[in-house]
């Protein structure tokens, strides 16, 4: 997630005109990086659909251009895409000492008083007069004579920076931390079970950021789907999308199915919440397949709660002919949290739900035997109840 925007004064006081969008990840790609670069192209794109802004390749980085002095309303968009590693807001400006030295004092002048400063400078254009250092000394010589202030070089409060290109000069804004990762659709499509607990939302952010297109699926009590759309798992879905640009199918899928195959059964209790858990993964399969998505993901975290033991969690894998992602397996609960909160879903996430595996027995098995289970299953009709659950299922967009 982003940092806190720059302050105030420089990110607004300067006429920002594009914005620099650096990537890290992306760069280490090989032969195939175009197709990722590409991507992140087409995603910022999509994200700044509504304002009027011409993405393009500069160097190792992207530019984002747009109207005079309107980048820096569009930092608090960009900064959350992944793929970005940060982005800056930059001034284009004529390739002459006389540009930066103005630039260099309106930008000190709009930092508060009595802060320090520093001059960076970079040159790609070698047919420049003056090398990076005389460039340093220069602009920064006439801020310092303009103004008395203070010059810092280690840890200055105003950093002023210039990179000289071939065709003009960019002066380089405060830099805003982005998600990093991977552009999202680069990694396939995949179907990420959705409880609206606190896990689930957060696994599937950090599988978008992987490059995961992400389908929702979502087993729910209600009498009818729709009511589900005026739920908080409607607007958690959409919290968790909204800044990609995209939209995200959801898949509801009723409980009394696995309800009504319980019904009269004579199954021991504690098995209960694993065979819905194994019915939840059969029939999540089924979706996924239908819906061309290539893997499974779900907020498991190990031994957090009693389904999700080592042994649990195997049960549900048994039962799955598709790979399943468990983004946060191995994560601190607090860490889960701290990122919930970055990420904005953890107050709706803690909002009272009423999910299908608070309907099951408590007390579940904590280490069943696969064989066990098995033999339980054998005397159900599972594959019929998936199949009814699948036909039952509805699938609605979350824009």
């Amino acid at each position: 997630m982003a940092n806190p925007l720059p302050a105030p004064d420089l990110l607004h006081a300067i006429p920002w005109d594009a914005l620099l969008i650096h990537f890290s990840e992306i760069a280490l790609k090989g032969g195939n990086r175009h197709r990722f670069v590409e991507a992140l192209q087409n995603n910022i794109q999509r994200v700044l659909r509504d304002d009027p802004v011409k993405v393009s390749a500069y160097h190792d980085r992207l530019i984002v251009t747009t109207q005079q002095g309107s980048a820096a309303a569009l930092i608090e968009k960009v900064s959350h895409i992944f793929g970005i590693s940060a982005v800056s807001p930059v001034r284009l400006l004529p390739s002459t000492v006389d540009a930066m030295r103005t630039a260099a004092l309106e930008t000190y002048r709009a930092a508060p008083p009595g802060a320090t400063f520093a001059v960076r400078a970079k040159r790609s254009n070698k047919r420049f007069p003056m090398t990076s250092s005389q460039i340093q000394f220069e602009v920064g010589g006439y801020v310092k004579e303009q103004t008395d202030a203070t010059v810092c070089l280690g840890c200055p409060d105003v950093l002023i920076k210039f990179r000289v290109s071939d065709n003009c000069i960019y002066q380089e804004g405060p830099a805003v931390q982005g998600p990093a990762g991977l552009p999202l659709g680069v990694s396939g499509r995949v179907l990420t079970l959705f409880s609206g607990g606190i896990d689930s939302p957060v696994a599937a952010w950090m599988t978008m950021k992987r490059g995961c297109t992400t389908d929702y699926l979502h087993f729910h009590t209600y009498p009818s789907p729709e009511q589900v759309l005026h739920s908080k798992i409607y607007s958690l879905i959409r919290d968790v999308i909204a800044p990609q640009g995209r939209s995200a199918r959801l898949i509801l899928v009723p409980y009394h199915p696995f309800e009504e195959m319980l019904l009269g059964s004579t199954i021991p209790q504690e098995y209960e919440l694993i065979l819905f858990r194994r019915f939840m993964a059969r029939t999540a399969c089924a979706l996924a397949r239908k819906n061309r998505c290539a893997a499974l993901v779900t907020g498991d975290n190990l031994g957090q709660v009693a389904s999700q033991t080592l042994e649990n969690l195997s049960a549900f894998d048994q039962a799955c002919d598709l790979p399943v992602f468990r983004p946060l397996v191995m994560a601190n609960k607090n860490d889960i949290i701290d990122l919930a909160k970055k990420i904005s879903t953890f107050a709706a996430s803690v909002e009272p739900y009423k999910d299908c595996c608070s309907l099951v027995a408590r007390g579940p098995q904590t280490h069943p035997r696969l064989v066990t289970i098995q033999r339980i299953e054998s005397t159900m009709p599972i594959a019929e109840t998936v199949e009814t659950a699948v036909q039952a299922a509805t699938i609605h967009e979350v824009e």
